[in-house]
């Protein structure tokens, strides 16, 4: 018996929007990696356009199959990261911010996931947690002046007006980056 294409769409909708469907080995870590990272939980996605709903299922399980297949630190990073980033754009902060720190464990020295997480905890009113990320992120990539113009705003929303004077002079003269340095 052919099940008509509405039905099967209907399934696999249904599906989506169910915890059930969602369930990893995400919300609880295998032991290898419990002690250092967090685990993510579960959560309804009920809300979500069926695109969303699907990208943060698939990425979900790309995670917990590098987990599964004991993948390296670097490919499980970026997957971390990826999820996080799925999340941020959806404002579900508290599991982005749970998968930014997990790709930063494993690989703290990627400028990628050092910049989303401190873009997010700026964005989420951690100033001074931004600050410290920003920083970190600039080490790793003293050449992308744009950090120094996010770093200036995090120094000038924590009222740090002399920090923020500095850092805001340093790319004053920097081609695209003229008027936002001066507007600080």
């Amino acid at each position: 018996m052919k099940v008509p294409l509405f039905i099967q769409l209907l399934v696999v909708i249904c599906m989506l929007g169910t915890p059930l469907a969602q369930a990893d080995n995400l919300a609880t870590l295998p032991a290898s990696l419990a002690d250092r990272l967090h685990a993510v939980p579960v959560i309804g996605l009920e809300s979500l356009d069926v695109d969303s709903r699907q990208q943060l299922v698939t990425a979900r399980a790309r995670v917990a199959g590098l987990i599964g297949s004991g993948s390296p630190d670097d490919a499980l990073a970026d997957a971390w990261g990826e999820l996080g980033a799925l999340y941020h754009v959806q404002h579900v902060n508290r599991l982005a911010q749970l998968c930014y720190d997990n790709a930063l464990t494993l690989a703290p020295d990627r400028f990628r996931w050092r910049y989303y997480a401190a873009y997010h905890s700026y964005k989420t009113g951690q100033l001074e947690k931004a600050v410290t990320q920003y920083q970190a992120a600039l080490a790793l990539r003293p050449d992308y002046l744009a950090i120094t113009v996010r770093l200036a705003d995090a120094w000038l929303d924590l009222n740090e007006l002399d920090k923020a004077g500095e850092t805001y002079r340093q790319v004053v003269t920097a081609t695209g980056l003229e008027a936002v340095a001066h507007y600080g």
